[in-house]
């Protein structure tokens, strides 16, 4: 048994069901940074054993890394 922290890089302010269609994380990098973010590097530090990827779109990342890539250097 091992601590997953879900779901990154979060969509709790996203319009749209993630069963139903794709939903979309419209805040940028640094509201990412600010609020998003912390949990994840929190729960990392903390011993988290993975990160599970939300299905969502998140513009302000995908446009120089895939969602995947992104995740992973997000926690580090």
């Amino acid at each position: 048994v091992a601590a997953c922290a879900k779901h990154w890089p979060g969509h709790g302010d996203t319009e749209e069901d993630s069963h139903e269609g794709l939903p979309v994380v419209r805040h940028g990098l640094g509201r990412l940074e600010r609020v998003e973010l912390p949990p994840f590097r929190a729960a990392v530090r903390a011993g988290a054993a993975a990160v599970l990827a939300a299905h969502v779109a998140a513009p302000c990342l995908h446009r120089w890394t895939p969602p995947h890539a992104a995740a992973a250097a997000a926690a580090a």
